[in-house]
């Protein structure tokens, strides 16, 4: 559920990722749009839910007014778990006396109020990127934490703090695993403790690769090896399904999937559109027995697989998911970072970069919010069952 008011996007019913996928891409396109200097640091915890105290657990569950009857009941369930071992025919019990157990449908939720009691103790109002009059200082999915300054020098220190408030619960970052970005930044280095953070051009959150220009060449890339690889694990299913229904079914609900994951967030230029469908169709000669020389025309090729469009599927998401984002009016940062426009920034000269709000635009014009709703005919669902 995306949470108001830069506290995080962290996890809802469905488990979707698009709401902080899109607030980090939109972000990131404005600061490339208007010269916005951003600094991104994306921590890892060491084996945070392996890792997190009990008593943290059920100390943040009793602050946020959870009902003390559930709180004794999951401190009990969490507190008394044990391991066996069998060593030389003996059978070995150790207690575990830290983490939430693994599998739990409840244990994301439990590490999650624990890390929003981390974050209530810090003073960032005065941190990370003013957007319409509140600051976005950070996002949270998860154990997934970007913290978000305009420069390496406070992206330092607030990483300096949440390091020293996470180790009071058990967490630990991971120094090798932590990487930061600069946008639009002086070249400076992020120190955590006597560690020096990485910093790199791009970066993969939350199983989408982005980058320090917000271009999608390189997911695009990752995406093409991704339906490649699950098309040859298919591929002798899909050539011996004999009907076609099924066959497209199969190919429609296991590769394409694959190659347009996250494609609602995407700013789709004509090179990236080309790239998906010659994939595609490459994909579907190959169902067919079909070689370039053979000269059979696409069309006729799509007449007898039935496959979905490629690119007709990824708007379609695109559009969908834009309907949510328009119908959305309790102040969360997927709608606030997509309408937000830095006037204290001046855009460079030249022809400014594709935007995902322009292309929209551009299919149904400049009154997009009001027309998305109609041609997507979604029911506004309640917060906790939304997708975001």
């Amino acid at each position: 559920m995306d949470l108001y008011r830069g506290r995080s996007i962290e996890l809802c019913g469905s488990g979707t990722l698009l709401p902080a996928d899109l607030t980090i891409n939109q972000l990131l396109e404005r600061c490339r749009k208007y010269t916005v200097p951003v600094c991104l640091v994306f921590v890892d915890f060491e084996k945070a839910f392996d890792s997190i105290e009990i008593n943290a657990v059920t100390n943040a569950l009793i602050r946020q007014n959870v009902p003390k009857k559930y709180v004794r009941v999951l401190h009990k369930i969490n507190k008394s778990c044990s391991t066996s071992i069998r060593l030389f025919y003996n059978n070995i019990d150790i207690p575990i006396s830290r983490g939430v157990r693994q599998g739990d449908t409840i244990s994301p939720k439990l590490f999650t109020a624990a890390l929003e009691d981390v974050f209530k103790n810090f003073d960032w109002s005065e941190r990370g990127v003013k957007i319409d009059g509140e600051r976005l200082h950070h996002l949270r999915f998860a154990d997934d934490i970007v913290l978000i300054a305009h420069d390496a020098c406070t992206a330092t220190k607030m990483l300096k703090e949440l390091n020293e408030s996470s180790e009071s619960v058990g967490l630990r970052i991971n120094r090798a695993k932590t990487k930061a970005m600069l946008v639009n930044c002086a070249e400076e280095e992020i120190m955590l403790e006597s560690d020096k953070i990485e910093i790199v051009d791009n970066y993969i959150y939350l199983g989408q690769q982005i980058t320090n220009d917000h271009t999608i060449e390189k997911e695009i890339r990752r995406r093409r090896c991704a339906a490649w690889s699950k098309f040859k694990n298919m591929e002798e299913i899909l050539r011996k399904t004999k009907d076609v229904n099924t066959r497209a079914h199969l190919f429609n609900t296991n590769v394409l999937p694959a190659l347009l994951y996250g494609c609602e967030t995407w700013t789709i230029r004509e090179t990236d559109k080309m790239k998906l469908l010659t994939t595609q169709r490459a994909m579907e000669r190959k169902v067919l027995q079909i070689r370039l020389r053979d000269r059979i025309r696409n069309e006729e090729i799509r007449k007898r697989t039935l496959f979905k469009d490629a690119y007709d599927d990824a708007t379609e998401r695109k559009l969908r998911w834009a309907g949510h984002v328009a119908r959305r009016h309790d102040n969360r940062w997927t709608q606030k970072v997509t309408f937000w426009c830095p006037w204290n920034y001046s855009r460079p000269q030249g022809r400014p970069p594709d935007r995902w709000r322009k292309q929209i635009e551009e299919k149904l014009g400049r009154s997009w919010q009001y027309e998305v709703i109609k041609i997507t005919n979604y029911k506004c669902f309640d917060a906790r069952a939304h997708y975001g």
